[in-house]
């Protein structure tokens, strides 16, 4: 399962958390005709702020064809992804691996997701090769549309180094760091042939 083009593309999903949730996935194919606008669930804020950590939304209430969306699962014990309408979860195993599973009735404290009736492909230039430069070219060609959208990232990938929160239960959150300590890396190579 860990090979499947969903886990793969959670790999890469992973790596850009919420910081550019509302900007939503990661060649890029940013989505803007014929689709539905971004839809926010819950607030980060009241999950970092407030410790509003139980599930506002089940992944299943949005699960359609064509809806992709990214979040946290609820108690940030993980990270959730809705990927054309499947919902998959992603879990750290110990402090070394991560386990992705089909998972259409996990809840997420927020989440932001969009129905995307229709991609358009754009080519990424050469000079894009990490989260910045890919946020400062998203930012630069697309200042235009002035509201958020899905994109999604496809390509060969030599690495990809990932998180996700594996919050302990019963932990109290009372602002990021209290979350982010919680974070699991990982490092995802080419295999060598």
């Amino acid at each position: 399962p860990g090979n499947t083009p969903e886990c793969r593309t959670w790999a890469v999903m992973v790596r850009c958390p919420l910081v550019v949730a509302m900007l939503l996935f990661l060649a890029v194919t940013p989505a803007w005709t014929q689709n539905h606008p971004v839809v926010p669930t819950g607030a980060m804020r009241n999950t970092m702020f407030n410790g509003q950590l139980a599930g506002l939304v089940q992944l299943d209430s949005l699960a359609s064809p064509g809806t992709y969306g990214i979040g946290p699962l609820e108690y940030l014990r993980g990270e959730l992804l809705l990927w054309d309408g499947h919902a998959f979860v992603a879990t750290a195993v110990g402090d070394s691996a991560m386990m992705v599973e089909e998972l259409p009735e996990s809840r997420a404290p927020f989440f932001v997701h969009q129905h995307v009736g229709r991609w358009t492909e754009v080519e990424l230039p050469d000079q894009v090769h990490d989260h910045a430069t890919l946020d400062a070219y998203l930012t630069e060609r697309f200042a235009d549309l002035e509201v958020p959208f899905a994109f999604r990232l496809a390509g060969r990938f030599d690495d990809v180094a990932t998180h996700l929160v594996d919050v302990p239960p019963g932990t109290s959150i009372a602002g990021p760091e209290d979350a982010h300590r919680w974070n699991k890396h990982f490092h995802h190579e080419k295999k060598k042939r």
